[in-house]
């Protein structure tokens, strides 16, 4: 796991919010950690001829390199870099093109054409840097999206150069939005087919947001955790709350908004829980989850 004095230092800058961790669930979709050299064997670069226009207006076509992922699994790269005066791992991935085309060998024939093809073909195609790794265990890799996106507006992303040749995914994804989207495709509507999720205001009763490597069962503290509830292939996004001087209770699989303002408060009427209950079998599938992995990862 990342330095904790380092993710404190990410967060203070506002390059990261340490509350907002997603993460990738090893094995779904064939998605796997490569090392540098498999990574690299799975590239091939195309030469894209494509327009581009400058102070509005339309310039000679130029030829952009891509690497195009030739696989159809999604890959995982871990690599370190310097950032800030600090060593960082970040997360690297690159879309298949075979998620984007049908054919690929035609595809990549298409682009190695002469011609104008207009836009470039989309960034995430090429390898890129998504965010900054958290944590690595057997079944998950948790990351922090850089620059977030607040949860009200969840669409909004874009890039800027980053190393090694790579751009860097702003606001990628919120928070929010990621657990909605697992909850959408897995979620049977929660215990005696709950409609409407039930909401618990953090601020209003006194507890705090905190990533899963933070809380304390002591304090109040709230924490979203991937537990394995239903048999799809997905763990679904569990929220706990500490119930001190009581054992912490899982009060449901949901999502969470929190945001903070210019100054680093958290923005009133953001800091809230949405949950859908469930039922005593997946209580306990909770409670042994957290106790299998957060006695170990807290232990690093």
């Amino acid at each position: 796991m990342i330095d904790s004095y380092v993710l404190q230092a990410l967060h203070e800058q506002g390059v990261i919010d340490k509350r907002k961790i997603v993460w990738w669930q090893l094995g779904f979709e064939g998605r796997r950690i490569f090392s540098e050299g498999e990574f690299a064997a799975n590239l091939r670069t195309v030469s894209v001829k494509v327009s581009h226009r400058c102070d509005g207006k339309p310039q000679e076509p130029r030829k952009i390199p891509y690497n195009f992922w030739t696989d159809d699994t999604v890959p995982i790269l871990l690599r370190n870099h310097e950032f800030g005066g600090m060593d960082i791992p970040f997360f690297i991935s690159v879309k298949p093109l075979s998620h984007e085309y049908r054919n690929v060998e035609r595809a990549i024939k298409s682009f190695e054409k002469d011609g104008d093809y207009g836009l470039p073909p989309s960034e995430y195609l090429r390898p890129h840097i998504r965010g900054i790794v958290a944590s690595v265990s057997e079944r998950f890799l948790f990351w922090y999206p850089i620059k977030e996106s607040s949860e009200w507006n969840m669409y909004e992303t874009s890039t800027v150069r980053g190393f090694d040749g790579m751009s860097i995914m702003l606001r990628p994804i919120s928070n929010y939005k990621f657990c909605s989207n697992i909850l959408k495709g897995s979620w049977p509507n929660g215990r005696r087919r709950q409609k409407k999720a039930k909401k618990f205001d953090c601020g209003k009763e006194g507890y705090e947001i905190v990533p899963f490597f933070e809380f304390d069962p002591s304090k109040h503290h709230v924490m979203v955790y991937p537990v394995s509830l239903t048999k799809k292939p997905l763990d679904l996004p569990v929220i706990v709350k500490s119930n001190p001087p009581h054992p912490p209770q899982a009060l449901g699989a949901g999502y969470y908004y929190v945001n903070m303002d210019k100054y680093g408060n958290t923005e009133k009427g953001t800091n809230l829980v949405f949950y859908w209950e469930i039922d005593k079998r997946m209580q306990r599938l909770t409670r042994d989850t957290l106790k299998r992995d957060l006695e170990r990862i807290l232990a690093h």
